[in-house]
């Protein structure tokens, strides 16, 4: 019961505030709101999904805050690669990658290609259990050890809720060295942001770009499709935690 209840409620009202919250609150206001507003309400609703669902329309919001940042040059073997956690369900019913988000898998299987190019570099995880009963910092180490990593060439930061708790919690280890900071794309500008209020220079690597081309290839791009909403909503949800962190 106390699982349930792990998630932080200051990010109630950014759920409130994402387009399927938005789209359902048009829906009940178009059933029960006042007769006058029933017929906008509705059309309202109706023009969000469109919007969201079709990948011409919606999809060039998230990949312009996919493209800000580059995949960089590396230079220099890293002293520390850092991925960020996300999310996992532990079902032993499943298998581990099975088990891990696509945002998730996309950090952590990043993270263990350039730990493999670089040997000497020290691999750490980040993220606390939300409402599952294994870290984001353990089932991350799970994965890179089942692919080969050596345990003792990973670090584990069990604690931090979100990015900026992330950041506070690794500043003593990232200071002064060089660093990877891998993310999702989306969420990387918002990320690096945070890493540096704590007086980290990191290098940002993004990864698990959910947006992977922009032009419509034939007339079924302009269809509307699930996918098209999820991605957004990740732009919806990636905008309103920016402003949350200017704000606050």
């Amino acid at each position: 019961m106390t699982a349930f209840f792990m998630t932080p409620l200051y990010k109630i009202p950014g759920f409130l505030m994402l387009p399927s919250s938005l789209v359902l609150l048009l829906l009940l206001l178009a059933l029960l709101g006042p007769r006058k507003l029933r017929t906008l309400c509705l059309l309202a609703a109706i023009g969000l999904v469109t919007f969201g669902s079709v990948a011409p329309l919606s999809s060039p919001l998230l990949a312009g805050k996919e493209q800000q940042i580059a995949v960089p040059e590396i230079e220099q073997a890293p002293d520390y690669i850092v991925v960020l956690g996300s999310g996992h369900v532990s079902d032993p019913k499943l298998p581990l990658v099975a088990q891990l988000y696509y945002s998730a898998l996309a950090r952590i299987t990043q993270g263990v290609v350039l730990a493999k190019q670089y040997p000497g570099s020290q691999l750490v995880f980040t993220g606390y259990a939300g409402g599952d009963t294994v870290t984001a910092a353990d089932k991350g180490a799970e994965l890179a050890i089942s692919l080969g990593i050596t345990p003792s060439r990973i670090l584990r930061y069990p604690t931090p809720r979100n990015t900026e708790e992330e950041a506070q919690a690794t500043a003593a280890l990232l200071k002064d060295k060089n660093t990877l900071l891998i993310t999702s794309a989306s969420h990387l500008p918002r990320a690096l942001d945070l890493f540096k209020s704590q007086g980290l220079e990191v290098t940002g690597y993004p990864t698990g770009h959910l947006v992977k081309q922009l032009h419509p290839r034939d007339w079924s791009d302009w269809w509307p499709r699930a996918d098209n909403w999820l991605v957004f909503e990740r732009w919806v949800y990636e905008e309103l935690a920016l402003l949350r962190q200017r704000l606050f």
